[in-house]
């Protein structure tokens, strides 16, 4: 097939790159390509890989924090960024916490290995979610009067032999104009009241401390809301609670790719191609959140940061390292061990580092009415959807013949809809794909292989498999018949 030649604008603009990081067991699991289209001709196009073993190593990122900073705590891996099996499993063998986010998530914790005393309940909570949480005396993150009521309540309708075991979930620490706000949390200025209603009830609720999940990866934002929170035990300490808890949630990133440069390339050459009206790297130009505004630069991108200097347990490190406001000589971790609160964590995404994949068929490759290339899947964008962001990261291309390419691509899917793009932004492959290549997108586990998965015009349902590293090659496991009690 002949393909138009395109002015580009940007000088360097096919040498732009986003290489992922890629785990070195994943790098040996790749390289056995063969293996890789067989296993496509058995499970089907998309497939989603699992190495639920990577989750030690994130684990222990966290883990090594503690320890700096003398902290008793615990890390809660949360349960909603992934529904597979042999992840839930792996957590509970590492005997790690879980935290739960729906009814269906607690059955499911509860099946694969967690008991209650290895729960949080968190998120929207209806009676029925309730009731089983209260039965297994799961830790409760309460997010208003209205649940905290039907808590009491319904902890007395079941005459249990403990008092419901719950934290205050918080929201408003930032009380300047015009802050982002938020659906979570019991408003600081409503805390009193509610401070009141739990010393009231003291024999149905028991307030182990206070939680709070902030929308944002600001360390800034993150310092002032723990030093709130520190401050509130202390006081709550005073007035007769034993309050002795701080769960901070998640955000703790993760660093996708190899090269801050690439990253830092890319940008600038995003925002150059909208203001210059040169070679488009969004499809159409949408700009991903960049557009143009009488000449100049507005607006700004709509996906997550792909390269962070600090995440996981640096990124902890660094939080747990900046001064304690009420004391300058004081870091907040120093004060949360000389204070002896537990430091609680639910990293997401950033437990998931490096534990899956999600590899689909090339089924196609076309020009667009205009010329763009593109690169057709057997698979679509509810395969691999981040809270409908971009991932700005470069997949591999699994190819026989690696003919040379200067040309950008866009991936798109199988869905009889204009809208289904894998990726609305434009990569420069080292080489051509070809029809029944196979194309592997690297770190898909959390929050993309599966979040918003759908059986849309009645497309497949990726499968899931797990690859375990043996003395042989690798051991595949179907992921709900994955067990690490049992596998060697």
């Amino acid at each position: 097939m002949i393909y138009k030649t395109r002015l580009i604008h940007y000088s360097a603009l096919n040498m732009l790159q986003l290489k992922p990081i890629v785990h070195q067991t994943i790098k040996e699991f790749l390289e056995k390509e063969e293996h890789l289209h067989s296993y496509i001709e058995q499970y089907g196009s998309p497939l989603n890989i699992l190495f639920p073993e990577h989750i030690k190593d994130s684990i222990r990122s966290f883990s090594d924090v503690f320890k700096k900073y003398a902290i008793q705590g615990r890390v809660y891996y949360a349960h909603k960024p992934n529904k597979s099996q042999a992840l839930i499993q792996q957590a509970a063998f590492e005997k790690i916490f879980l935290d739960v986010a729906s009814e269906t998530e607690l059955k499911n914790a509860l099946s694969n290995g967690f008991t209650g005393d290895r729960l949080e309940a968190t998120g929207p909570k209806n009676e029925q979610f309730l009731i089983l949480a209260l039965q297994h005396g799961v830790l409760i993150s309460v997010d208003n009067m209205d649940e905290l009521c039907d808590i009491v309540r319904l902890r007395g309708l079941l005459a249990l032999s403990k008092p419901a075991n719950i934290l205050l979930r918080l929201c408003g620490f930032n009380m300047a104009p015009l802050v982002k706000d938020t659906r979570f949390g019991i408003s600081l200025n409503q805390l009193p009241e509610v401070l009141a209603f739990c010393k009231q009830e003291q024999g149905l609720c028991n307030v182990s401390g206070f939680s709070f999940h902030l929308d944002t990866s600001s360390i800034e934002e993150k310092v002032q809301a723990l030093a709130v929170c520190v401050k509130l035990v202390q006081q709550t300490r005073e007035h007769g609670f034993n309050t002795n808890i701080l769960n901070i949630g998640g955000g703790f990133r993760v660093n996708f790719l190899e090269n801050e440069s690439e990253w830092n390339a890319y940008m600038a050459a995003l925002k150059e191609s909208v203001v210059l009206d040169s070679e488009s790297l969004s499809w159409n130009n949408t700009g991903l959140g960049f557009r143009k505004e009488q000449g100049k630069l507005r607006g700004d991108f709509q996906f997550y940061d792909y390269y962070v200097p600090e995440a996981q347990g640096a990124y902890l490190d660094k939080l747990l390292s900046q001064r304690f406001l009420e004391d300058e000589s004081f870091s907040l971790g120093a004060a949360l061990s000389e204070l002896m609160i537990d430091l609680y964590i639910e990293p997401g995404r950033a437990m998931l580092n490096q534990t899956g994949i999600t590899m689909a068929k090339v089924s196609f490759i076309k020009e667009s009415a205009r010329g763009e290339l593109l690169v057709g899947l057997d698979m679509n964008k509810t395969n691999l959807n981040s809270h409908e962001q971009e991932m700005m990261v470069d997949p591999i291309i699994i190819s026989k013949h690696k003919k040379s390419n200067n040309r950008g691509v866009y991936f798109v899917g199988n869905l009889c809809l204009e809208s289904d793009f894998i990726y609305k932004h434009k990569t420069f492959p080292a080489f051509l794909p070809e029809k029944g290549d196979l194309v592997v997108f690297i770190n898909t586990a959390a929050y993309n292989m599966d979040f918003f998965e759908s059986h849309t015009l009645q497309q497949r349902i990726a499968k899931k498999i797990v690859a375990k590293k043996g003395t042989s090659g690798f051991n595949i496991f179907l992921d709900e018949l994955y067990n690490p009690y049992l596998t060697v």
